[in-house]
């Protein structure tokens, strides 16, 4: 498990460029960003042991108040350390190895058998919609790249007297571009690992 850590630790360095936004707005928004990060790109993953149940692995046992499963992440189903394979169609041939099917985001259904048992799961994780706690890892590691991401969100809200969409675009463009940064530096890791 990841430590967690408060919205707020960016608040200064958001409202530095935005003073007047009221502080429950810039924290809603350093959220909204680090959940498009973790989006974009696997930073925060974590192995869990799920029960199937009926041939089906439910991943909202991954959930919680703080947490979101955005996906399974490659090879990241296993049974006594042997990993599944993972198959396109629900109904696959008999004599085929066990495996499993992404039936929704949170359902994965086992096939060709339906056992049960416990099963390692690695998922890609986001915060929750509705969290103040962030990924610590992830701020830490990243942190210009959500301060952009927020920016570019409070900057794009047309209605409000700080709107800018030059401002937006800037920001959006240094917050893919940090993505884009953030993306290969887990690649190099999986594929070095």
């Amino acid at each position: 498990m990841v430590d967690l850590v408060k919205a707020s630790l960016l608040r200064t360095e958001v409202a530095s460029e935005l003073p007047n936004v009221p502080n429950p707005v810039v924290d809603q928004n350093i959220v909204h960003a680090t959940r498009m990060l973790c989006d974009e790109v696997a930073l925060w993953q974590e192995t869990h042991d799920v029960e199937a149940a009926s041939g089906r692995l439910d991943l909202s046992a991954l959930e919680d108040q703080d947490r979101d499963v955005v996906r399974v992440m490659p090879r990241g189903v296993a049974q006594a350390g042997k990993n599944l394979a993972q198959y396109i169609r629900p109904n696959v041939p008999d004599g085929l190895p066990l495996g499993y099917y992404v039936k929704e985001r949170r359902l994965l259904l086992l096939t060709p058998d339906t056992p049960d048992g416990a099963f390692q799961i690695t998922a890609q994780l986001r915060p929750a919609i509705q969290t103040m706690s962030l990924p610590g890892s992830v701020l830490h590691d990243y942190h210009d790249v959500v301060v952009h991401g927020a920016l570019y969100r409070l900057f794009r809200m047309p209605s409000e007297t700080w709107a800018s969409a030059e401002a937006a675009q800037a920001h959006y463009q240094q917050f893919m571009d940090g993505a884009k940064r953030a993306r290969s530096e887990v690649n190099r890791i999986h594929t070095d690992a």
